[in-house]
């Protein structure tokens, strides 16, 4: 589905990603994972078409870069992040900002059909926003702003979902609500491929089988997260001394003292 070869970014002859290799395969569940600068965002900008690797080749669902209008690539991805939020207008009516996912769009240009409503519903439900569609955005809570928008990414049936730090300002009532409606959102799309960018163990839940860990722009680790993750892995890969465990199927970790 998403490939990228040997991708590196340089800017002011920095290299601030280095030879990365990564391939999303159809259905696979993917936690992005690393500390703040270790190339996360860039990896994701390249990935959604928004940022050329200076060497390195990228292919979206078979189309190789240069071959296919990225804003099509776009419609085949659902996003969510802090850049949309800051989009949303405080007095946007809910289901219309749901069903304009769509049309890729923030706000409701288009004519949209009952079909088109009708999903938009069905997404509501799954998301956990019902009774929320007459709303405007600035009468939601956190959670339910960060539902409705995931549901907005849903919209238009994409093949890649992309999650950046969804649960970032959450509290843990929330985190938790959210972390079970991507559960429900995993089971319900079998066929969709989710990653979920995240720097905190205790939001990768159990249906996150891969992971990918960044470390100053370069792979540090890839591959199973059951096998990967580890108390020494994450000390290294932080430069912390770190102790890492896991109960009812949910990671925890602390400072090794």
């Amino acid at each position: 589905m998403i490939e990228l070869h040997g991708v590196s970014f340089v800017r002011d002859s920095h290299i601030l990603l280095d030879h990365i290799d990564w391939t999303i395969g159809e259905g696979e569940r993917w936690i992005l994972y690393g500390h703040n600068g270790s190339g996360k965002s860039l990896t994701l900008q390249i990935i959604e078409g928004y940022l050329w690797p200076s060497s390195g080749s990228v292919s979206w669902f078979g189309n190789p870069a240069g071959t296919y209008d990225t804003r099509e690539i776009r419609k085949l991805t659902g996003y969510f992040g802090q850049a949309v939020k800051n989009l949303i207008k405080p007095d946007a009516d809910v289901m219309r900002l749901i069903i304009g996912g769509k049309f890729a769009t923030v706000g409701l240009y288009d004519d949209y059909t009952p079909a088109d409503k009708k999903r938009a519903e069905e997404l509501i439900s799954l998301t956990g926003c019902t009774g929320l569609e007459e709303r405007t955005y600035s009468t939601l809570s956190d959670g339910e702003k960060v539902r409705v928008l995931i549901a907005r990414s849903l919209m238009p049936s994409p093949k890649l979902l992309v999650l950046d730090e969804p649960c970032a300002g959450l509290d843990i009532a929330g985190r938790e609500m959210l972390l079970k409606v991507l559960s429900d959102i995993g089971a319900s799309h079998p066929d969709m491929s989710i990653l979920f960018v995240t720097h905190h163990v205790e939001e990768i839940i159990p249906e996150f089988t891969k992971i990918l860990i960044l470390k100053k722009g370069h792979v540090f680790r890839r591959g199973s997260t059951g096998e990967i993750l580890s108390g020494e892995v994450l000390s290294e890969a932080l430069g912390i001394p770190l102790e890492l465990g896991k109960e009812n199927n949910r990671y925890w970790c602390k400072l090794k003292i």
